[in-house]
């Protein structure tokens, strides 16, 4: 098993920050089996708990573990022409996130890292896993005779599926909604060129063109007005209704 690996067509664990759940693989696509909140949201023990219980009764054999930025963060580097290397980008990364994010019990400097990117980006998208939040899972899995056969950045993930391929050649703006915050990144021609990690869920009275407007003053970029906008299911507003894609079968919604 290996970090970031290219995701084959497994089922997933998908790893909100207050909840796990278990998306089945079909002929249609992603479609959900199993759900189970977390006793206490973002904590280590109560993860690896839910994921025994979610798969407990008829775990499929292998799955993809898709892991929502509230446990794995993701984050833009700029390195500049003075660190080309990957272990000099790499240790720029983790400079940038133990900023935020390093605790005497979970130091940064012990997570796997890794950056993604495309030659002669000028910025490249880094994610780091906490030691802690890899073992939990995989303990949980472990548990219920699953094999994790990948831990992916859900971010990184959702670009790969096929419903959301066009943020690889978009102009524009993305918004990607996870189980707690919305994702916001600037796309020039597939490249990533800023990102805000952690806006508003898209609930009622969520103003995406606003969203953009504010991050192109704040970054500088001129990327237009197009807005691509997609989750796990069906949109929560209805601004994103032409644009939205789903990474998952859509579940039916009651009137």
């Amino acid at each position: 098993m290996s970090l970031f690996e290219r995701a084959d067509r497994r089922d997933v664990l998908r790893v909100c920050r207050g909840a796990v759940e278990h998306w089945a693989r079909t002929p249609a696509g992603l479609a959900p089996r199993g759900r189970e909140a977390l006793a206490r949201p973002r904590d280590i023990v109560a993860l690896e708990d839910a994921i025994v219980r979610l798969f407990a009764d008829a775990p499929p054999r292998r799955v993809d573990a898709v892991i929502e930025s509230a446990w794995l963060p993701v984050m833009l580097v700029a390195p500049g022409p003075e660190r080309r290397r990957l272990s000099a980008i790499e240790a720029l990364l983790r400079e940038r996130l133990a900023v935020v994010h390093d605790t005497d019990d979970e130091p940064v400097a012990q997570w796997r890292v890794q950056v993604d990117g495309l030659p002669g980006d000028r910025q490249l998208p880094g994610y780091g896993l906490p030691v802690r939040v890899r073992e939990a899972i995989v303990r949980g899995l472990g548990a219920c005779d699953v094999a994790p056969t990948s831990l992916q950045p859900a971010w990184a993930w959702a670009r790969g599926q096929a419903s959301l391929r066009a943020t690889r050649r978009h102009t524009g703006w993305w918004f990607w909604q996870e189980s707690d915050r919305t994702m916001l990144a600037g796309l020039s021609r597939g490249r990533v060129v800023s990102l805000h990690p952690a806006l508003a869920p898209m609930d009622d009275g969520f103003d995406a063109h606003a969203s953009a407007a504010c991050e192109a003053a704040r970054t500088g970029a001129v990327l237009g007005d197009a807005i691509l906008a997609s989750g796990w299911d069906a949109p929560r507003t209805p601004f994103a209704a032409a644009t939205w894609a789903c990474v998952a079968v859509p579940r039916e919604v009651s009137a």
